[in-house]
């Protein structure tokens, strides 16, 4: 599935318990794409209000991956601007009951119907990534850093 499609899935799982969160919407986010820290940079929340942004760069990932990922950013929302990365982990835990996996890209997924994220899935994607650049603003690249969530 695109990561669009994952989105809409998702977030109707996500509003069936918190209806309030039904006006986020899914936006591509050009401050992504620019110069980023890292290869994780692929989506990103409380940039735009009540929107999860993400780069074009996030459909070459696998479904595993764009699920963690996606179910990962609505537990930031959910947990809120002052959580770290493990309050969205375990906000989905407890909320909906998904344990966030990371892989060796230290990448989040969801191990469901025993399905891994693979392994060169993003491969492509590290060849592609610019340096990046102390002097540029990176307020929009904070993705999915484990520092800034």
């Amino acid at each position: 599935m695109i990561p669009q499609d994952w989105f809409v899935k998702i977030k109707e799982e996500v509003v069936a318990v918190f209806p309030d969160l039904e006006p986020v919407i899914f936006v591509k986010c050009d401050e992504i794409t620019g110069g980023v820290e890292d290869y994780r940079a692929f989506m990103h929340v409380f940039h735009v209000p009540n929107a999860i942004c993400h780069t074009p760069r996030a459909q070459e990932l696998s479904d595993a991956n764009i699920e963690g990922i996606l179910w990962h950013e609505f537990g930031h929302i959910i947990a809120g601007e002052d959580g770290d990365e493990c309050d969205a982990d375990t906000t989905i835990l407890e909320e909906f009951g998904i344990e966030l996996s990371y892989d060796d890209k230290n990448l989040q997924y969801v191990l469901a119907h025993g399905i891994m994220p693979d392994d060169d899935s993003d491969s492509a994607i590290l060849d592609d990534i610019e340096e990046f650049d102390e002097d540029e603003d990176s307020n929009g690249s904070m993705g999915n850093d484990v520092s800034e969530g």
